[in-house]
């Protein structure tokens, strides 16, 4: 790690605690900042500062504003009675650029969901066979299902979901999704948990072809 004077390490340091920026790109911005003028310098810093300064919230949906309405709330030809919610305000741009969007936003600043966890309540890795469920967290209309009772999750091994994907292609022909073969497995586990006149109900979410190499590499498949 080279030794640089300490304003130019402090600098490094400050880029480096920007989202996506690593050690390598911090220097390569510390080093252009370091080589342009004094007024270009001044120029960025005073930019940096403005959007502390003189930012707010929209007091009307809570996007970024530099008075009262944001320039979606102040615009009359947007329809009030069409609001559309999104998380963060970076969400709206995506919107915008289709041009087919004529109402108004809430801007929620973040939600609320499950995430696996540490006791420290830093993010765990997660792990599974299915690269569709491979993420330590879900988003908020699970959590919403969950905590409002009409639905109930489940865990499903690696084991298990492959014997999913084996014997749905086996009874039925149906090369299904690892993520589906994860539903498969528990429903077949659950005999005896319903009658033989009631119906269940299952989505198959995706063909398998896409799983199909990696299945055959485990010598699961009766040939």
């Amino acid at each position: 790690m080279p030794d640089f004077a300490e304003p130019l390490a402090r600098l490094i340091t400050e880029f480096k605690r920007l989202p996506g920026i690593g050690q390598k790109s911090a220097q390569r911005l510390a080093f252009h900042v370091l080589r342009a003028s004094r007024e270009d310098a001044e120029h960025l810093a005073t930019a940096v500062l403005d959007v502390k300064d003189k930012l707010g919230l929209c007091r009307t949906c809570n996007n970024i504003a530099d008075s009262e309405l944001c320039q979606y709330c102040r615009d009359t030809n947007r329809d009030p009675k069409i609001v559309c919610v999104v998380e963060e305000p970076h969400n709206i741009i995506g919107i915008e650029v289709t041009r087919q969007f004529s109402g108004i936003y809430h801007v929620l600043h973040g939600s609320l969901s499950y995430l696996l966890q540490d006791e420290h309540g830093q993010v765990h890795p997660a792990h599974s066979i299915s690269a569709g469920l491979d993420y330590p967290g879900v988003g908020p209309e699970h959590s919403y299902l969950k905590d409002s009772g009409r639905a109930t999750y489940v865990a499903v091994t690696d084991r298990d979901a492959l014997e999913g994907f084996r014997l749905l292609s086996r009874l039925e022909g149906i090369i299904p999704a690892l993520e589906t073969a994860h539903a498969v497995s528990w429903i077949a586990a659950q005999k005896g948990r319903w009658a033989k006149n009631e119906a269940v109900l299952l989505c198959v979410s995706g063909r398998g072809d896409k799983d199909v190499a990696q299945v055959s590499e485990m010598n699961i498949l009766e040939t």
